[in-house]
């Protein structure tokens, strides 16, 4: 029924999606900021609501597979420990953003040994900036200058 106000909640429809490690989950992020961790039968086993509701554009989940990495549409790329999604509800996570330059990211992962946070502007400038457990930026790195 359209633009009734009771009833059931809709989901919003995913827009980004990962597999961990074994294959055994999937990670699924959507237009709200809603991010739902199912199995591959489809159940859900847990999901939570990205504070302030960004647009997802990526995720990734660390090689451990015991935290994850959101890029979101307000410029800001933020990460999570994976249990944070058993407990539900608003998260605002790990922000990790270029607050000078504001800074639109393409993507985002984590280092192998997943103690960094690695995210790649999407702007012309082909930079990396990598940042340590603390938040605190670790490196930037700038890509080869286009003739």
């Amino acid at each position: 029924a359209a633009g009734g106000s009771g009833g059931s909640r809709r989901q919003p429809p995913p827009l980004v999606a990962c597999f961990d490690k074994p294959g055994e989950r999937v990670l699924i992020g959507s237009g709200k900021g809603l991010v739902t961790l199912l199995d591959l039968s489809g159940a859900r086993l847990a999901e939570m609501q990205v504070a302030g509701g960004p647009v997802l554009r990526s995720l990734a989940l660390s090689r451990d597979g015991m935290s994850f990495v959101l890029v979101c549409a307000d410029r800001v790329i933020r990460a999570f420990a994976l249990e944070r999604l058993f407990e539900g509800g608003a998260a605002a996570g790990r922000e990790h953003q270029d607050v000078v330059s504001r800074v639109p990211w393409a993507l985002a992962a984590f280092t192998s040994d997943s103690e960094h946070v690695i995210g790649a502007a999407a702007a012309a400038e082909q930079k990396l900036y990598i940042w340590d457990g603390d938040r605190q930026l670790a490196k930037m790195l700038d890509g080869p200058k286009d003739p």
